[in-house]
């Protein structure tokens, strides 16, 4: 059986047709031939469903394969030696992760006979787990200016206020933030339906602040449309202005990452506190729960929507709070004991 090999100017041609989103400043034309096994394979995976978040991470991993790789360098003749050098290069925090892709492209290249020989990723030597580090969440009163930066925005006050409350709120992922329609919160019961990762969705409940100002963003008409929101618009929606001044804005249509994450960053800058990825407030809000709760795990997985506790062991790092009132309580015992 003979493998299919592309060319050059295909890889480049179905580089350009498949890839949504350049990888930063690298274009096309900087890819082996590799590159147009990757573009198809993402553009098969998007078909199936995978999610936003996941096909960004896997089409990062796999564009910097592409391009590392010699030139002539296909899908079929990729070595292990060529997938050695290029893991040199990625960031220990991230080898594991680039690995995992590396191994479902060319997992998918011999089911689909592009490639006849065994996959060479599982020829690399194990890759040692980073030990888990502490994040840098944000404070409190990091967490209150930012939402107050947002009620102050000049175009959308109450929809920014919203928006600031859910995400800081709930520890939902950028993925279900961009997916959150206005239907999706429920006043009445005090719950946010989430759809994150995999389609998967989670009721996650809201308190007194985020219900009252909901309540307020639901009666407040948007300017220039003079309606009020709909159960249908998306919470996260394009928005214009010229000479600052707001010239458009369509709730009914949901927006990129690239827009969430610019939104995200301006936020931040008005607010006076230091950038750190709108992800870090999924980090803070598990912190948070896991101090307010003694670090309960459970209660934190259901929360977080962690199919797995040990996902939700990351977040233990990050808190030490139980653990000081752990302390606090064995010496009360301790003490009790010796009286």
């Amino acid at each position: 059986m003979t493998a299919v090999l592309y060319t050059r100017e295909e890889a480049i041609r179905l580089g350009a047709e498949y890839y949504r989103h350049p990888i930063k400043d690298k274009s096309y034309q900087q890819m082996s031939r590799l590159g147009a096994a990757v573009a198809e394979y993402l553009a098969r995976k998007r078909l199936s469903g995978a999610a936003e978040a996941t096909l960004v991470t896997t089409e990062s991993d796999l564009a910097r394969l592409a391009r590392d790789v010699p030139a002539d360098t296909d899908v079929a003749t990729v070595t292990v030696e060529q997938l050695m050098l290029v893991l040199e290069q990625v960031p220990a925090a991230s080898r594991r992760r680039a690995v995992a892709h590396w191994n479902g492209l060319l997992e998918w290249a011999i089911l689909s006979q592009k490639r006849t020989t065994p996959n060479p990723v599982k020829m690399l030597p194990r890759i040692k787990r980073v030990p888990a580090r502490v994040y840098d969440i944000f404070s409190g009163p990091e967490l209150a200016a930012i939402v107050d930066a947002a009620r102050a925005d000049p175009y959308l006050p109450w929809v920014n206020y919203v928006r600031a409350l859910l995400l800081t709120e709930t520890g939902m992922r950028a993925g279900g933030a961009l997916r959150l329609r206005v239907r999706d919160v429920n006043l009445y019961e005090r719950r946010v339906l989430l759809r994150e990762k995999g389609d998967k969705e989670r009721l996650v409940p809201i308190r007194g602040e985020v219900v009252q100002a909901f309540d307020r963003f639901l009666l407040e008409p948007y300017p220039l449309l003079d309606r009020q929101p709909a159960p249908d618009d998306f919470l996260w929606f394009p928005v214009t202005a010229h000479c600052q001044r707001l010239t458009s804005l369509h709730p009914e249509r949901p927006v990129h990452y690239s827009t969430f994450w610019n939104w995200w960053k301006a936020t931040c800058e008005r607010a006076g506190v230091r950038y750190r990825k709108a992800h870090m407030t999924r980090h803070t809000y598990a912190t948070n729960v896991l101090d307010a709760t003694d670090g309960n795990r459970y209660a934190a997985q259901q929360l977080l929507g962690h199919v797995s506790p040990a996902t939700t062991d990351i977040y233990l790092h990050s808190s030490t709070l139980h653990m000081e009132r752990a302390v606090d309580k064995l010496e009360a015992f301790r003490n009790l004991q010796r009286d």
